[in-house]
């Protein structure tokens, strides 16, 4: 019997294990810059493009 294969749950899948592996290089590269905990990385990288973005933000409010 021939069995066909969800081709779309194996490219999400991928792209879901890209994103994974992607994120722990990044947080690898961070421990390595900065000396940070590596479960801190996460939380930095959010807080340094709310910081960066801030005052754009700010200003188009106005």
């Amino acid at each position: 019997m021939f069995v066909s294969r969800d081709t779309d749950a194996d490219f999400h899948f991928f792209i879901l294990l890209l994103v994974t592996y992607s994120m722990a290089s990044l947080n690898i590269l961070a421990f390595e810059k900065y000396r940070v905990p590596i479960y801190k990385a996460p939380t930095n990288a959010i807080w340094h493009i709310i910081n960066t973005t801030g005052w754009d933000i700010a200003n188009l409010s106005i």
